[in-house]
């Protein structure tokens, strides 16, 4: 069976989408006639597929656009690791300004955090899988960073975060979610650019984010309900949550990822220190049956067909509920996902 990774080479930026949102045109969505008296709405940002982020283990070039053709700030992307394969998000980009052939463009964007509300931002770095050294922004164009500013999601306790010249990110350990503002510096001009940051494994509020491995490939599993206790300050807080059955999440588009897998194939699920995997089923539209598992390894179907995988994971503050998708079958030589290029 042929097991790959899907590459992308290239994703053009779209403006469409925010467009509705902001009422500006297409030369103002890009920032390209817009003066300092005329400030943007919502930011420039990259429009992709939404398999294709940062939880999907897709790696991704975009080659750099040649300055003669530079009218607004370049994209940066913020480039991590985890299970062996780099990844590249595109940042999002915010307020800048730029020197576009002698005429001083100005864009005002709205906040780190209420682009993140508003969904703009699609780079999401998971601290708890990076390696050394990790995260990095990969600087070209004459890029410089000037400063990076973290913004938590709550409250407004903003903080400065460190940097090294060759854009790599220090964030605390102590950090379990928010914005990341990083400031840059071209011969052109300034620009801010925004990803996000959370930790799947160590953020003791809600059940960790797992992985299940096919071909030594790790893929981010859909949460599905749980119960979980965690305290906040003196208080213990214990939230249980009811959702569809696998199975109509799945109809509905909500179960990533999608493997192709063989018949009587084993996966591993990543279980967490002191986690247990205590039921798993797969659910097809007529029927719910068990899954042979021992330890953190599922054994596949032996007939062919495409169905939702269930697994119960017990861990010290409590249980929940794993998903994914499979297609089962003897010529499964599909790729794990495959994104759809935008282009203009």
């Amino acid at each position: 069976m042929k097991k790959y990774i899907a590459f992308m080479a290239l994703f053009t930026a779209s403006a469409a989408a925010l467009m509705s949102l902001s009422g500006c045109t297409s030369e103002q969505a890009r920032g390209t006639s817009v003066t300092s008296d005329a400030p943007l709405s919502v930011p420039a940002t990259y429009q992709i597929d939404s398999a294709v982020n940062a939880e999907t283990e897709i790696a991704w070039e975009i080659p750099e656009t040649p300055d003669e053709l530079r009218s607004e700030p370049p994209q940066l992307q913020v480039i991590y690791s985890g299970d062996g394969l780099v990844n590249c998000a595109a940042m999002t980009l915010g307020t800048y300004t730029w020197d576009v052939g002698g005429d001083m463009v100005c864009a005002d964007s709205i906040g780190p955090v209420a682009c993140a509300a508003e969904g703009f931002i699609i780079a999401v770095v998971d601290l708890d899988a990076v390696a050394e050294n990790e995260p990095k922004i990969n600087l070209w164009g004459g890029a410089e960073i000037t400063g990076v500013q973290l913004y938590p999601l709550e409250g407004d306790a903003v903080s400065g975060l460190e940097f090294t010249a060759d854009g790599v990110i220090t964030v605390p350990e102590d950090i379990y979610e928010g914005v990341v503002c990083v400031s840059a510096k071209f011969p052109e001009g300034e620009a801010d650019y925004f990803f996000m940051v959370k930790r799947t494994l160590t953020d003791p509020s809600k059940p960790p984010e797992l992985r299940v491995f096919t071909g030594g490939i790790g893929f981010s599993m859909t949460k599905g309900a749980y119960e979980w206790t965690s305290t906040d300050g003196d208080e213990t807080v214990t939230e249980m949550t009811d959702i569809d059955s696998p199975w109509e999440l799945y109809q509905s588009g909500h179960v990533k990822p999608d493997l192709w897998v063989l018949p009587g194939e084993t996966l591993t699920i990543m279980l967490p220190e002191g986690g247990e995997l205590t039921a798993a089923e797969y659910w097809t539209e007529d029927s719910v049956q068990p899954l042979k598992f021992t330890g953190r390894e599922l054994t596949m179907p032996q007939q062919e067909l495409s169905a939702v995988c269930s697994v119960t994971v017990k861990m010290p503050a409590g249980t929940c509920d794993y998903l994914f998708s499979v297609n089962v079958g003897e010529s499964a030589s599909s790729p794990a996902y495959e994104p759809e290029v935008i282009s203009d």
